[in-house]
């Protein structure tokens, strides 16, 4: 094998590291799923369901390997039980941003700096169900070239989409596409004058390919290069051979950021990502609804005073759709949380959770699952044993988090739902049983911190009634008499 090539560093029945860690308010959080990871920095990208009815996570690891990021792979049961772990790479940077399940294995798309070029190419590699590579291919100019979404279409070819410098020198959105082997068909590179990429891609069933992605922006997992002026939400529609048939901008005056495209059920597509123009704050989650010519239908944004990044998006058997990405307007102890919103095929939000701990955690990708909740991945400081690891969540249909230690559906310590939300009438406060027993506060303030509402709430029926209350978006305060007990904080909607 040639020495520039990635190499395969698999590790069978990786500990995931699970368990209480502590804090420095001294109140101990229980890890809210399953943590990947060592000592450095290890980040979840994507995450795909297997054909055994698993997962595999896909991202980036410093942990395993003594040069820089390697592929890293973990593929778990439904239950949560590691079955291996594989890292893949060479004496530079390798990323796996992107995979998907086929027959007999998995396709993953990302980017390596091994393979004799200056700089990135786009890596495509497929792999068996034990993880082992049975080919791999790569793709570029030369001069900087990046995988972000691999699908398969309909007649077994591969769709790549990434980003090139080789058309350029700003960037363009870069697709490939290539046969079932990997062996490229043709490539097309689209963009404007400043740099312009894509993150998601889909097939429509006339064979025709839906783009989305961002004019004049630079992506970089969730934040934006603000030197940029303007920067929309874009969406491009092309042949099965790759000529454009249109292409449409969605945003107004400020930054406006497309990651995630899905086809609607009643026609038209779901444009997701992240907005300046819309919302609440400095970021806000944006969801459009566009018909089959690219027209915008409606939107919808979600978010606070603070920013929140829209990341992924997937749809479960019953058309609603799960929004993922990352807060800080409701992050614990102020720090960037994931953020999960359930909502109908209007873009109403049926339910929503914060996920995560005193530090940093990015949320990076969703899948619905066949029992209509979902799963997401992505990278957290607040657990795990590293600087970064990897953190994956199992959350049932109605906002619950699944403990996957021991298949048991049941609320964690540090976690808390209010049912509805939103509310119109009359809410109830769910906490897990040993929470339940004390009385508690109910603060309900405005996004700019004003205080509305208190509420003095006698366990264990901890209900509160918002009529008399305008419609609006509210910040809710949950606090007990013991100053030492947890505070829970996050959003609440009133209809």
């Amino acid at each position: 094998m040639n020495s520039n090539q990635p190499q395969i560093r698999k590790k069978t029945l990786l500990l995931a590291f699970i368990g209480l860690v502590m804090v420095h308010t001294g109140i101990s959080q229980n890890n809210p799923g399953l943590t990947f990871g060592g000592s450095n920095n290890d980040n979840g990208y994507a995450l795909c369901l297997t054909q055994e009815g698993g997962y595999i996570i896909s991202g980036a690891s410093r942990s395993f390997t003594s040069n820089a990021d390697d592929i890293y792979l973990n593929k778990i049961s439904n239950s949560g039980n590691l079955i291996w772990s594989m890292t893949y790479g060479g004496p530079h940077q390798d990323f796996a941003r992107s995979i998907i399940s086929i027959d007999g294995g998995f396709l993953l798309l990302g980017d390596v700096w091994d393979g004799g070029d200056p700089r990135t190419s786009m890596y495509l590699c497929k792999l068996d169900l034990d993880g082992n590579k049975l080919w791999d291919k790569q793709f570029g100019t030369g001069y900087d070239e990046k995988g972000f979404k691999v699908k398969q279409a309909a007649n077994g070819d591969f769709l790549l989409l990434g980003y090139s410098r080789g058309y350029d020198l700003v960037g363009d959105v870069f697709l490939v596409r290539t046969d079932n082997l990997g062996n490229e068909l043709w490539h097309n590179s689209y963009g404007y004058d400043r740099e312009d990429y894509a993150m998601d891609i889909l097939e429509n069933e006339d064979g025709t390919i839906m783009i989305a992605g961002t004019k004049n922006g630079f992506f970089n997992d969730v934040h934006a290069d603000y030197e940029r002026h303007d920067a929309d939400m874009l969406v491009i529609k092309v042949e099965s051979g790759g000529q454009e048939i249109w292409r449409q901008l969605y945003g107004l005056d400020n930054h406006d950021f497309g990651y995630s495209i899905k086809k609607a059920q009643d026609g038209g597509y779901y444009l997701f990502g992240s907005s300046q123009s819309y919302g609440e704050g400095s970021f806000d989650m944006l969801l459009i609804k566009i018909n089959e010519s690219g027209v915008e239908e409606w939107h919808q944004s979600y978010g606070g005073p603070e920013y929140e990044y829209g990341m992924s998006l997937d749809l479960n058997q019953n058309n609603e759709l799960f929004l993922f990405g990352t807060t800080k307007s409701f992050g614990q102890n102020s720090s960037a949380d994931f953020y999960l919103i359930k909502s109908d095929d209007q873009g109403n939000a049926l339910w929503e959770i914060t996920i995560g701990g005193d530090n940093i955690d990015y949320g990076y990708s969703v899948v619905a699952t066949a029992d209509s909740g979902c799963a997401v991945v992505g990278s957290s400081q607040s657990f795990g044993s590293g600087m970064f690891d990897v953190l994956f969540v199992k959350i049932d249909k109605n906002g619950l988090i699944e403990n996957l230690m021991n298949g048991i559906d049941t609320l964690l310590d540090n976690q808390i739902v209010i049912a509805p939300n939103p509310v119109s009438n009359t809410g109830h406060i769910l906490l897990n049983e040993a929470n339940m027993t004390a009385s508690r506060t109910l603060e309900i303030k405005t996004i700019n911190g004003s205080l509305i509402k208190k509420y003095r709430l006698t366990a264990p029926d901890l209900s509160f009634n918002v009529m008399g209350l305008p419609a609006a978006i509210y910040v809710y305060t949950l606090y007990s008499d013991d100053p030492s007990a947890q505070v829970f904080r996050g959003k609440l909607i009133v209809r």
